[in-house]
């Protein structure tokens, strides 16, 4: 369990408190008096301006709603005032980003374009991939460019983001993209498009001198200090649009670095001109939202990196804030987050100097984040059904399937395990009968690139009903399974839905 940030510095209050008067002319535009390149600074709400008892309401309703959040950071003034994760995931966790890492790739390709990499944003993207023969041009596609990519207004007929998952399988992802009709004049339509993002990736990872994950460390991970970093890169090379993998805090570091206008310490690390370019609204969304170089702008003043279930980065420059969550909520756009800052975290910003204390509140703020990281009770464990001490220890070849499982066990007794094995590697799990999850380090079995992988740490609980046994996977990532399996006799019939809600159906029989 992680030590909440509001612990233990009443004693400093009045300290503190004496050297803010000293500095309550300091405008919220400029940076904090030092930079959390080793790590954030912590400090009680209300000594930012910030009203503690919203931030508690806002807990309460977090509750009430049972939104299903993993993680909650704020940071006013550089220093962080809240942060809290979600039973069972945990501060030193990096967690799965997915479309956040979009803008990471957009701070990339605004570095090689300031370091001449790149050409400027109005090159068109044709003119990167001159070998290639492209299909259903009518001779538009000519005029597609770079800063069409980053504002999602390419055009193509890309008519559900389900479309990636076609690109995925495809032989070549670029010529899938590039091959794709226009469905609208390319800059008069914003339409989400990973095949854009994956364009911008590949004319990066062709034009720069080492690699791009090499580029992403040098330029943006080391000046911020960041050093626990996965985010992985097709067959070619290039770098997944969707796979980066952070610390919250580190993610908040990314955040600060653009709240700052691209600066950190004395290096201009991503270019100012191109923060606010890409905090700019060039489209309008069917969210209601803006939508800038691979970044969403709101209308209560902030913009946001987001991606599937509530992983979101807010940047609220009039505020000097950044929020982040994590999540796995049902939406693949930050409107519930937002709702979040909306009716609570930007209210409680009342102050750009200290408000007077307010420990009642405090320690319950406290008691708030102490209850939502520790787990529920456990659950007394009915006795096993006769099924599962049929098939223990048998092992069950599967299907074909996008999984690339290739077989797995199930062990009984005299603590539930289950072993999935791609025929490479393996990986086993403890599972929790009482509602309780068992974290497993586990390894990595999974297709890759493609496909979900079981990447640990992992949380796993279950539950036998009749002759199905249910298991549920909560990786530490962010991703979570349901699986289903149905067994009768010999074989074994098993139903997953994966983080992406796609559900396939994957037939087994035992080799025993």
């Amino acid at each position: 369990m992680s030590i909440p940030v509001i612990k233990r510095v009443t004693l400093l209050w009045i300290l503190v408190a004496l050297l803010a008067s000293c500095n309550s002319a300091r405008s919220v535009s400029e940076p904090a008096p030092y930079w959390p390149t080793e790590d954030w600074r912590t400090s009680l709400p209300e000594l930012q301006g910030v009203n503690s008892e919203q931030l508690v309401a806002m807990f309460e309703f977090i509750e009430e709603a049972d939104m299903d959040l993993h993680s909650i950071l704020i940071v006013r003034n550089g220093y962080l005032i809240t942060e809290a994760y979600f039973y069972p995931f945990q501060q030193d966790a990096k967690h799965q980003l997915l479309c956040v890492t979009k803008s990471f790739l957009s701070a990339l390709v605004g570095i090689a374009i300031g370091e001449n990499y790149v050409d400027p944003v109005d090159h068109q993207v044709l003119d990167f991939f001159p070998e290639r023969t492209v299909a259903n041009d009518d001779g538009r596609k000519a005029t597609i460019t770079l800063e069409h990519l980053l504002t999602m207004t390419a055009g193509w007929d890309w008519f559900h983001e389900s479309m990636r998952f076609e690109m995925m399988r495809s032989e070549d992802w670029v010529q899938f993209v590039l091959d794709r009709p226009l469905a609208e004049e390319p800059g008069t339509q914003f339409n989400y498009n990973t095949g854009n993002t994956y364009l911008l990736s590949t004319i990066l990872s062709s034009n720069i001198e080492i690699s791009p994950l090499s580029f992403a460390r040098e330029r943006v991970f080391e000046p911020l200090g960041i050093t626990d970093v996965v985010w992985k890169a097709d067959a070619r090379g290039v770098l997944s649009p969707s796979d980066l993998q952070l610390t919250s805090r580190d993610l908040a570091k990314f955040g600060y670095l653009y709240l700052r206008r691209g600066l950190w310490e004395e290096q201009q690390v991503i270019p100012a001109d191109w923060v606010a370019a890409s905090a700019e609204k060039y489209i309008d969304t069917v969210w209601g939202t803006g939508y800038g170089y691979h970044w969403w702008t709101w209308g209560f003043g902030a913009y946001t990196a987001q991606g599937h279930g509530g992983q979101c980065l807010f940047v609220i420059p009039e505020l000097d804030t950044v929020v982040v969550t994590t999540g796995g909520l049902a939406t693949s756009v930050c409107e519930l987050p937002a709702g979040l800052l909306e009716d609570f975290v930007i209210p409680a910003a009342e102050s750009v100097t200290p408000l007077p204390e307010n420990p009642q509140m405090v320690a319950r703020l406290e008691l708030l984040i102490e209850q939502v990281e520790q787990p529920p009770e456990p659950q007394p464990m009915p006795p096993l059904p006769e099924i599962a001490h049929d098939v223990s220890e048998r092992t069950f070849i599967l299907e074909d399937n996008d999984f690339c499982w290739q077989s797995f066990s199930l062990d009984a007794q005299p603590e539930t395990r289950i072993t999935f094995s791609n025929g490479d590697e393996s990986v086993e799990l403890t599972v929790g009968l009482d509602d309780i999850y068992r974290i497993t380090d586990g390894g990595q079995v999974g297709c890759p690139y493609y496909g979900i992988v079981l990447d640990g740490p992992v949380g796993a609980k279950g539950s036998w009903v009749d002759e199905m046994f249910l298991l549920d996977l909560q990786f530490l990532s962010g991703g979570d399974f349901s699986l289903r399996f149905e067994f009768d006799e010999n074989n074994v019939d098993i139903q997953v839905r994966d983080p992406a809600d796609r559900i396939e159906n994957i037939h087994g029989v035992s080799q025993d």
